[in-house]
């Protein structure tokens, strides 16, 4: 499998014209940008991800709908839209993803030796499929399931190894669903 090329940023979010590979920005600490997608049905559950065993960073913790990097080229939209198709096998247009805002994450990984700084682009897709039609991309995806609003907001603060630690970053997603089945 070829190496993911990513664009690289500066710190306020602007492009420098600068790619590399992921791992590479990764190791250097470079600002490279992502997409999280949350996928929520209109009584206010959302669609969760179990990261397959395989993965390098948080195995087997339920995590974002669908997340994954923005290739080099690629706008955050774009990016989105790949992303669903590949980890969930789910087609969407540009028309059903919202745009909320844009989250700045920086965050040391010591034990690999690098550092993930992103900008994330946070988008909204309210669930117009049933969960049978979703195709798991096996090597990212070990499983899917839609949780009650309730359980997503005690399974973040609950057990710290059943979610990737993003706390605060999960109570605004909360809040954001709230508004949107209110």
């Amino acid at each position: 499998m070829m190496e993911e090329i990513v664009d690289i940023y500066d710190s306020d979010g602007h492009k420098t014209g600068v790619t590399t590979t992921k791992l590479n920005a990764h190791r250097e600490g470079l600002w490279h940008i992502s997409a999280h997608v949350w996928i929520y049905r209109c009584d206010g559950s959302i669609l969760l991800q179990k990261r397959a065993a395989c993965k390098e960073t948080f195995p087997s913790m339920w995590d974002i709908s669908v997340a994954g990097h923005v290739d080099a080229g690629e706008s955050p939209l774009e990016g989105a839209i790949r992303e669903i198709r590949e980890e969930i096998g789910i087609n969407v247009q540009d028309s059903d993803l919202e745009y909320v805002y844009t989250v700045h994450m920086e965050y040391p990984y010591p034990a690999r030796g690098w550092i993930n700084r992103e900008h994330c682009y946070v988008y909204l897709l309210r669930a117009e499929f049933d969960i049978d039609d979703i195709t798991l991309q096996e090597e990212e995806v070990e499983e899917v399931q839609f949780f009650p609003l309730e359980t997503f907001k005690h399974m973040t603060h609950a057990d710290r190894g059943m979610m990737v630690p993003h706390e605060n970053y999960y109570n605004h997603i909360i809040d954001t669903i709230v508004k949107k089945i209110s």
